[in-house]
């Protein structure tokens, strides 16, 4: 994205702070009591050395100077600490709205854009982007106003004292804008490429984390570390140039102040020799002009802030643009807030990336019905059943539930209707209660345990340390591939979904372990209409209709003993695990 000026960029930041116009309100007036009292000072020290050099100083005018200077050092010392707090809770409350609302929006988004995208990067958008966005906001806003009211209030008086000074201190400042304009430019364009990069940076760190045990049992921990070298010194490299303009953008300012002083000091000290300027008048000129030098100096860092900021909220802006492909549109039918469970598919035919998944599947499940489906590794088989549940979106009019295509079912409904246990299961770094509870929050101990005992869960009870309490790590790493699946499988029970589905949901458990979980679900699937996806032809042989699929086509359906007399592609496939049961026992 190509770099905005400073002013529309300070326009799209200003959006963010719309609804909380009154409270940046109130932090105008502050610093703007703070400058009007901060000019007290240096004109009460003008009116300290005129009466002295003019011989009329007397205690009233020192108690006067003194109590003026005191007073507006007591209350500008209040005022600071409201400025403060104002842009403070002013930066804090945009952010956490607008980390609200990207993290909502990341909900909407399908699991396709969660596979195409980086998690690092996404990290890096919702907390250094984000970070940077605060900073302008508080910091950033609160030198701006300052600079802009400081000039608005100094500059009169300034004039009043002595056009001429004034004038030889903003000769040097009149190529100013131009040069902002066109470091802030440079600004804005390399911090982009810098949290571009940092999000490289995080999203290979956290990729090589997570992989860990394939990294050391490859031992492959030198290549890891020389890559992420790679990409932390080309992360280096680019905020180095980032800091080079940033210190050539400091440099012009201090040179101009410089310039603007040293001429400020000649001009006026002839002045004071000459008889045109009183002391005290160029002594308060010379403290006026220090008031302004800060502003002035945070001139660089308010140009590199809405820069920064800028780049930052582009990326955010990036990530609420990306449109949810699933989604409730005019066509759903949002009175429909149950499903009962009978499928149909309709002449199914699906791609993804030009590969031709599923061709032609026409099926219909009646409801309580269980299908099993079976077929070779790229057979489509967790393609047809993602598009149940909308994880994969299929074309208009072939996936129906109840009569009506699943793209007209509310999603609320449809997913809540629809549980689904996928081949790799995700867990939660929460207790296994919690794991288990997560599609009913308010499950009872009574329910926990009831699914639990169905998916055989309760039999290593006793190995947990603190029962259903017990925490997991990242991704339930503390439990075996088989206790994940029927905590997964624990989990979908417990919904009472109307259609469940196990893709290949028992693979990780023994041949024992499976029958009786299967032994248990039978009473479960006999209430609803129930999808088992699975390599052993054990898991399907009690199916009321078995679907086998070979290269996305229907090439048989009927019972296991129909299709074993068939003798087809399924027999063939029954007879190959026959054969190797036979060859384990011997």
């Amino acid at each position: 994205m190509e770099p905005k000026g400073l002013l529309q960029n300070a326009r799209n930041l200003w959006e963010l702070v719309r609804p909380y116009r009154r409270t940046f309100l109130l932090g105008i007036v502050v610093i703007g009591g703070i400058d009007l009292l901060d000019a007290a000072p240096p004109l009460a020290t003008r009116t300290f050395i005129n009466a002295l050099t003019d011989q009329q100083m007397t205690w009233r005018v020192v108690l006067t100077c003194v109590g003026i200077i005191i007073g507006a050092t007591m209350v500008m010392a209040v005022l600071r600490y409201v400025m403060s707090l104002t842009f403070g809770r002013l930066a804090l409350h945009v952010t956490i709205k607008l980390r609200r609302r990207a993290y909502t929006h990341l909900q909407t988004l399908e699991p396709k854009f969660y596979t195409e995208t980086r998690v690092g990067d996404l990290m890096a958008r919702m907390t250094n982007d984000l970070r940077e966005i605060r900073m302008v906001l508080s910091r950033g806003s609160m030198f701006g106003v300052d600079l802009i009211i400081s000039l608005l209030v100094y500059m009169p008086i300034m004039f009043f004292l002595s056009w001429r000074l004034t004038l030889c201190l903003l000769a040097p400042m009149a190529l100013m804008p131009l040069f902002v304009k066109r470091v802030g430019d440079k600004v804005h364009t390399t911090f982009r490429k810098v949290q571009d990069q940092m999000g490289d940076v995080g999203a290979y760190a956290q990729e090589n984390i997570t992989g860990a045990r394939v990294v050391k049992a490859y031992a492959q921990e030198r290549s890891a570390i020389e890559e992420f070298r790679r990409s932390a010194g080309k992360y280096l490299r680019l905020n180095l140039r980032h800091a080079w303009w940033m210190a050539l953008f400091m440099s012009a300012i201090g040179l101009g102040l410089g310039l603007g002083m040293t001429t400020v000091i000649g001009v006026g000290g002839w002045e004071v020799v000459e008889g045109h300027m009183a002391v005290g008048d160029f002594v308060a000129y010379f403290l006026l002009m220090f008031r302004i030098m800060f502003p002035m100096i945070a001139l660089g860092f308010i140009v590199s802030a809405v820069q920064r900021g800028a780049a930052s909220l582009n990326r955010i802006k990036e990530l609420l643009a990306v449109e949810p492909e699933v989604r409730d549109t005019e066509a759903t039918v949002k009175e429909m807030t149950r499903i009962e469970g009978e499928i149909e598919f309709r002449r199914l035919t699906f791609a993804y990336n030009g590969t031709r998944v599923l061709e032609e599947v026409s099926l219909r499940v009646p409801r309580g019905t269980t299908l099993a489906v079976v077929g070779e590794v790229g057979s489509g088989k967790s393609t047809l059943i993602s598009m149940l549940g909308r994880l994969v979106e299929p074309p208009d009019g072939t996936v129906l539930i109840d009569g009506v295509d699943v793209k007209r079912i509310p999603l609320t409904t449809l997913r809540r209707h629809v549980g689904y246990v996928p081949q790799d299961t995700f867990l939660f770094s929460t207790s296994i209660r919690d794991n288990i509870a997560f599609a009913r929050m308010d499950a009872s101990d009574d329910e926990i345990e009831r699914v639990a005992e169905i998916s055989q869960l309760s039999r290593d009870f006793e190995s947990f340390p603190d029962g259903y309490g017990t925490l997991l790590g990242e991704r339930g790493i503390n439990l075996s591939g088989g206790q994940k699946q029927r905590v997964a499988i624990a989990r979908a029970v417990l919904a009472e979904p109307s259609i469940l589905i196990l893709d290949d949901a028992l693979s990780s458990v023994d041949t024992h372990t499976e029958e009786a979980i299967l032994n248990r679900l039978r009473g479960v699937m006999r209430e609803r209409t129930s999808i088992i996806v699975a390599h052993r032809i054990s898991t399907l042989k009690e199916a009321d209709l078995i679907v086998v699929l070979e290269r996305g086509r229907v090439v048989e359906q009927g019972t296991h003993a129909a299709l074993v007399a068939k003798d087809g592609l399924y027999a063939s496939i029954y007879r190959k695990q026959l054969l190797e049961e036979e060859i384990e026992e011997a």
